[in-house]
């Protein structure tokens, strides 16, 4: 999905766009039904109370535009880690220079083969690299994707544990521009087992 970096955002859109986005990795909301940026949230931001108004525009002042609030957030969310006063510029970055081009993407993959097995990525160990930062949020939702990795997670041992973990990771894919063309990653990936 593609957002805009020459629109420009109000902090009630801001607002709008991370309850969007909230909703989108941890619920059950179509962005591509009703948009990022719904009115529904838009008309919560004039409720909300005076330390989230502060808070949404302090946010759009630095980030200013559709997809970089868009990134922001979903970098941040994806993580588990609280509140907007929480969010880590470093993810925001991570997340950007991962969809920046698919050599990066490529290159993090190559180094995480020279450090593991192809056995032990398509395997329930994924798990493990995940919880310990081993492999980037970013990479692991774009082999969710490029490969038959959930599947295999699915029918682990650990299944139980991928299930509590699977939307969100399935849902960050969204906002992996390399996972808009599911034949290009797939080639990529390809290129880079053999």
């Amino acid at each position: 999905m593609t957002f805009s970096d020459d629109k420009y955002c109000t902090p009630s859109e801001g607002f709008a766009i991370h309850q969007s986005v909230r909703n989108v990795i941890t619920g059950k909301f179509d962005i591509q039904k009703y948009g990022i940026c719904p009115k529904k949230f838009v008309k919560q931001y004039d409720k909300a109370d005076a330390g989230i108004q502060l808070a949404f525009r302090n946010v759009v002042k630095h980030k200013q535009t559709e997809k970089r609030l868009v990134l922001y957030f979903a970098s941040n969310i994806v993580r588990n880690l609280g509140w907007l006063y929480d969010y880590s510029e470093d993810h925001y970055y991570r997340l950007r220079k991962f969809n920046s081009s698919m050599n990066y993407l490529q290159g993090e993959f190559t180094e995480l083969l020279d450090k593991h097995s192809a056995k032990e990525l398509f395997s329930p160990t994924i798990l493990t690299l995940l919880s310990n930062e081993g492999i980037s949020r970013e990479l692991f939702s774009a082999l969710l994707i490029g490969t038959d990795l959930d599947e295999i997670l699915l029918k682990s041992k650990q299944s139980y544990i991928w299930k509590i973990m699977r939307h969100s990771n399935l849902a960050y894919s969204k906002f992996i521009t390399h996972c808009d063309d599911q034949n290009k990653l797939v080639s990529t990936l390809e290129n880079c087992l053999h």
